[in-house]
């Protein structure tokens, strides 16, 4: 057998004893599952985590957005009295027809 066919079959193997650990242990799992009855209640906090989670991601952004735009205010006009002229980086007019 060649060496290629080596680890070929080296790859074969070792998918099947991974796959056959995985089906033990979730085999297991399944009966240890604890009854309806028995499982604690999720609490508010955890249902609305998502809800929760969406709106920090939304301050964050707007947070962002209103750092970068003070950032590129302040760099403005550090540019503009480097340069000595109080309209360098502002956006050019458009052609009129």
């Amino acid at each position: 057998m060649t060496a290629t066919g080596r680890n070929i079959m080296k790859i074969i193997v070792g998918t099947a004893i991974g796959a056959a650990i995985a089906k033990a242990i979730a085999s297991k799992e399944e009966r240890e599952d604890i009854p309806e009855e028995e499982r604690v209640p999720l609490t508010t906090t955890v249902k609305n985590a998502p809800a929760n989670l969406r709106e920090r991601w939304e301050r964050a952004k707007d947070a962002g957005d209103a750092a970068e735009a003070e950032t590129t205010t302040k760099l403005t006009e550090v540019f503009r009295s480097k340069v000595s002229d109080p309209d360098a980086l502002k956006a050019p007019r458009p052609p009129s027809r």
